[in-house]
C-alpha cells in the first residue's frame, strides 16, 4: 500500500534496505514523532530577483561577449569537476544576489565546499536565497540552522516533511498520513548569480553529481546561461520562492542551537586530485565565458502542479511542450533520460515518429547503472516493443567513467565505483535541443515540478550529439534482439573484443529476481 504514495526515491531506498531496518525505522518514527501536519506558515517577506540592468562585474562580463540582442548565451557543461568549478566561480563572482533552487543539496564534501563559498558571498554583502526540496534534507538540520543564522542568507524548504527528521525513512513514515502531498516534489535545479549568469540542468549539489563520490557517481549535463533566459530562470525561482509551500527553514527545523562542529564549518576537504582539477578549471576561464548565442526559452512547471494530485492542467506542466518538440521532428530524435517509462501515450508518439521515417535513438540506464531499479523494471517491458518499432536503444554501463580513467576492477568482475546515468536531454533534427531536470516518465509528467532550456542552435545540438555519441560508443550497451526475439546486450571493449550478454549485465540473479517481484508494488503512474 505504501508504494502507491511514496516518492520514487523513497521507494528505492526502502526496497534496498533490510526489512528489519525498515521496521526499526518505522517504529522509531511513529514513537518519536506525532505525524505532524504542515506547521502554520509564519510571517515571511516576499522578495524578487534584482533588476537585470543592475550593474555588476558578472553583467559586464556578459556584455563583453557582445551577444546579439534577444539571444541567450549558452555553454554546455559535461564534466562534473567543470560543473563544480563553474558554480564556485558564480559564488565567488556574485556582488548582488545568489538564488539557488535544488531538489537536493547533500551533506558531503563538495556541497560543503560550495556552500562555504556561498556563505563567503553573504559575508561580502550578497543577498542569498536558498530553496531546497525537503525530501532529502535529513541530517542537514544543523547546517541549515547555521546558514539561516547569517543575516543575509534566507533558506526555505519546499513541501516540507516536518516529522521524524533524523532520516529520510523516518521523515516519510512520519508523514504517511499526508501521502498525497508529500508524493509531489520540486525537482528543479538552478544557480543564479546577480540575475546575469546561471547554471541549470540535471545536477543536484553533492559529490556524486560532481564525480567525487567513492561508490557511485552520476553522468550528467548542465548549461551555463546568460541573457534573457537568465531572467526567465529568475522568474521561475521567484514563483517557487514566494509559493505557499516554500516554508522558512526555521518553521520546519527544530530551533536547537547548532553544534560547534557543524558541517558548514569544516575546511575545504576535497581530495587533492579533485581540488587540483577544480583549481585548474578555475584558472582556465580567461577573459571570455565561452558562450554560444542562440534563441532559447525556459519551459517550466508551475508550483501549483504540486497541489494537482497527479492531474496537472496543461498550463501547469511542461510535458505538452516536450511532446510538441518530439512531434516536430522530420529526420531524427535523440532522447537521453535515466528513467524512461513512456507509457501508452509515449509509445504511440514514438511509433508515429518511426512510421514517418524519423530515426529514434534512446540512451537510458542499465539496471546496474541506475539508482532507481524499480523504475528500470517499469521501463523493461517497453524494450522489446521499442526495438520492434526500429528504435536504437542504448543503456549506460556502470563502469563508464566520463571524468577520468576506468576504475579498478574487482576480481569478481565488478568495479569499485559504479556510474549511474542522470543526464536529461532531447535533440531533434540535429538543430534543436532541450536540457533540463525532466525525466521521460510519469513521475516527471504528473508529480514532480520540472524545467528545461529549449534551444534552437545547430552548433550546440551537434556538440551535445558528439557527447552522447561518445558515451554510447565508449560506455553503453547496444540493446537488440536475436533471431528468436530474445534480448541481447552488446558492447565492444577498447581492444576490439565484442562482448554479449543474454540477461541484465553485471546484476546478480537474486537482484534481478527481487526487482521483478517488487515491480507490481509500484504502479506505473507513480514511476
Amino acid at each position: 500500500m505504501w508504494a502507491r504514495f511514496l516518492p520514487l526515491e523513497a521507494m528505492s531506498l526502502l526496497a534496498s534496505l533490510a526489512w528489519r531496518r525498515i521496521v526499526t525505522a518505522a517504529v522509531l518514527a511513529l514513537s518519536l514523532s506525532s505525524c505532524d501536519d504542515l506547521p502554520p506558515m509564519p510571517p515571511r517577506q516576499s522578495s524578487q530577483a534584482i533588476d537585470p540592468a543592475t550593474p555588476s562585474t558578472l553583467a559586464r562580463r556578459v556584455a563583453a561577449e557582445h551577444g546579439p540582442r534577444g539571444l541567450s548565451g549558452l555553454r554546455v557543461i559535461e564534466s562534473g569537476t567543470d560543473a563544480l568549478a563553474t558554480l564556485i566561480q558564480l559564488a565567488d563572482g556574485a556582488e548582488r544576489t545568489l538564488d539557488l533552487q535544488y531538489y537536493a543539496v547533500l551533506n558531503d564534501t563538495s556541497a560543503r565546499v560550495l556552500m562555504q563559498r556561498v556563505r563567503a558571498a553573504a559575508e561580502r554583502g550578497v543577498r542569498v536565497r536558498l530553496l531546497v526540496d525537503d525530501l532529502n534534507t535529513a541530517g542537514t538540520d544543523d547546517a541549515l540552522r547555521r546558514l539561516t543564522s547569517h543575516p543575509r542568507i534566507e533558506v526555505r524548504l519546499y513541501n516540507p516533511l516536518p516529522s521524524g527528521r533524523m532520516s529520510t525513512v523516518t521523515k516519510i513514515v512520519g508523514s504517511l498520513h499526508d501521502a498525497n502531498r508529500i508524493n509531489n516534489r520540486m525537482h528543479n535545479k538552478a544557480f543564479i548569480a546577480d540575475n546575469a549568469l546561471a547554471v541549470t540542468g540535471g545536477r543536484n549539489v553533492g559529490d556524486p553529481y560532481f564525480i567525487q563520490a567513492a561508490e557511485a557517481n552520476f553522468v550528467d549535463l548542465d548549461v551555463l546561461v546568460a541573457g534573457p533566459v537568465v531572467q526567465q530562470l529568475s522568474q521561475v525561482f521567484d514563483r517557487f520562492w514566494n509559493s505557499d509551500l516554500a516554508y522558512p527553514a526555521s518553521a520546519v527545523v527544530d530551533a536547537a542551537p547548532a553544534a560547534a562542529s557543524a558541517p558548514l564549518d569544516m575546511p575545504d576537504a576535497l581530495p587533492a586530485a579533485a581540488r587540483s582539477d577544480v583549481d585548474r578549471r578555475l584558472g582556465q576561464t580567461g577573459r571570455t565565458l565561452g558562450l554560444q548565442w542562440a534563441p532559447a526559452r525556459l519551459i517550466a512547471d508551475r508550483p501549483s502542479k504540486t497541489f494537482a494530485q497527479g492531474e496537472p492542467s496543461e498550463a501547469e506542466t511542461m510535458f505538452d511542450d516536450i511532446g510538441a518538440l518530439l512531434n516536430s521532428a522530420t529526420r531524427d530524435v535523440l532522447i537521453v533520460t535515466p528513467y524512461f517509462v513512456p507509457g501508452e501515450r509515449g509509445m504511440a508518439l514514438i511509433q508515429g515518429l518511426r512510421q514517418r521515417g524519423v530515426q529514434v535513438r534512446i540512451l537510458t540506464a542499465a539496471l546496474a547503472a541506475t539508482d532507481a531499479p524499480v523504475v528500470h523494471v517499469g521501463y523493461s517491458k517497453y524494450r522489446s516493443p521499442l526495438i520492434a518499432a526500429g528504435v536504437e536503444l542504448f543503456e549506460l554501463r556502470p563502469e563508464f567513467t566520463p571524468d577520468g580513467p576506468p576504475p579498478e576492477r574487482k576480481s569478481g568482475g565488478g568495479v569499485h565505483s559504479r556510474t549511474n546515468l542522470h543526464s536529461k536531454a532531447v535533440v531533434v533534427d540535429g538543430s534543436t535541443l532541450l536540457v533540463g531536470s525532466m525525466n521521460i516518465d510519469p513521475r516527471s509528467d504528473k508529480h514532480n515540478t520540472e524545467m528545461g532550456l529549449l534551444v534552437r542552435s545547430a552548433p550546440l545540438a551537434q556538440q551535445l550529439l558528439k557527447i552522447i555519441d561518445r558515451t554510447c560508443a565508449q560506455g553503453a550497451y547496444r540493446v537488440d534482439t536475436d533471431g528468436d526475439g530474445d534480448l541481447r546486450w552488446r558492447y565492444t571493449e577498447p581492444d576490439g573484443r565484442a562482448v554479449e550478454f543474454d540477461h541484465e549485465p553485471r546484476v546478480s540473479w537474486f537482484k534481478r529476481t527481487m526487482w521483478r517481484l517488487l515491480a507490481p508494488l509500484a504502479p506505473e503512474t507513480l514511476l
